[in-house]
């Protein structure tokens, strides 16, 4: 199933056959299997995971969606940092956090926090 969602994730034609809401529930089962998985039993089920991930967060309907990019974020980092990762499945992960999305997410982190602190300083006067 998961080579099938890589082709249609992968082809301009076919990727943006799926609805926003599938592709949230597909999403949240591949946080979840992500986090399950064992790194060194599951490694192969994990990075095919990850290669169909990066082009489902690029290229359907889920670029212009904040959906768990918080949580799809812990799992890659987790699957980055972890000490019996693969060197592949790093490569993969590393390669899903350079994505713009969590760029985006980090800027809008950054300037809520900004925005929190010049409302305190000005409650504080």
């Amino acid at each position: 199933m998961l080579k099938v969602l890589y082709l249609i994730f992968t082809t301009s034609k076919t990727c943006q056959w799926v609805y926003l809401n599938d592709l949230k529930v597909l999403i949240d089962i591949f946080i979840r299997e992500l986090f399950n998985l064992s790194a060194r039993r599951d490694e192969s089920l994990i990075n095919t995971y990850l290669r169909v991930l990066c082009p489902m967060l690029i290229f359907t309907n889920l670029k212009d969606e904040d959906y768990k990019l918080d949580s799809i974020k812990e799992v890659l980092n987790y699957l980055n940092n972890f000490e019996n990762s693969s060197n592949m499945t790093k490569k993969l992960s590393l390669k899903c956090l350079k994505l713009d999305l969590f760029n985006k997410l980090e800027n809008q982190i950054k300037n809520s926090k900004s925005k929190n602190g010049s409302k305190n300083n000005n409650n504080n006067v």
